[in-house]
């Protein structure tokens, strides 16, 4: 789903408009988030993937949500060093939170920035074997820095976030 959205997003009009606002020269985020959604005519994009070995039905469904930030023209991503995996930072939606709030918590935890969703602009539904897999993604605003806090897990991975131009991120994804 990860090189899907990273694909789907540098290559849609979203991205320029967004770097555009993020470098001051057309607005809020919110404000490119309001000419998506006119644009599109759709509140948010939603696309279904079915891997080979999916299913029509399942037993397990998993929610994420995930923050798009940039900053310079650069993409924020996660890097498993130890697996060289990288991703959107983001990470399982907890009982009783929003998708807004579990996008929060999970960038701050996995990158140590604060963000604030400017919209929801897509939604991936991934059905593989008997899971259904639904991935939401922000575009955020940095409103903040803290520390890390990463899981056990995330520590034995090596996890760390790093600032990737949106060339590098295109060939990597593609």
């Amino acid at each position: 789903p990860h090189m899907l959205t990273v694909s789907f997003f540098i290559n849609s009009p979203l991205l320029s408009r967004f770097i555009r606002a993020k470098t001051g020269k057309t607005g809020s985020s919110n404000s490119v988030c309001n000419r998506w959604r006119r644009d599109w005519d759709v509140m948010v994009k939603t696309v279904e993937i079915y891997g080979a070995n999916g299913q029509k039905a399942f037993s397990k469904i998993n929610v994420k949500c995930r923050g798009i930030v940039m900053k310079d023209s650069c993409v924020l991503i996660s890097h498993e060093v130890n697996t060289d995996y990288y991703s959107i930072p983001g990470g399982g939606l907890e009982e009783g939170e929003t998708l807004e709030e579990c996008c929060v918590r999970e960038v701050r935890e996995e990158t140590g920035y604060i963000v604030k969703p400017a919209c929801h602009f897509l939604t991936i539904n991934a059905y593989y074997k008997d899971h259904k897999n639904i991935s939401h993604y922000f575009l955020c605003d940095i409103i903040g820095k803290t520390g890390q806090s990463l899981t056990i897990e995330e520590i034995r991975l090596g996890l760390i976030s790093n600032w990737m131009d949106t060339e590098k991120i295109f060939k990597l994804f593609s």
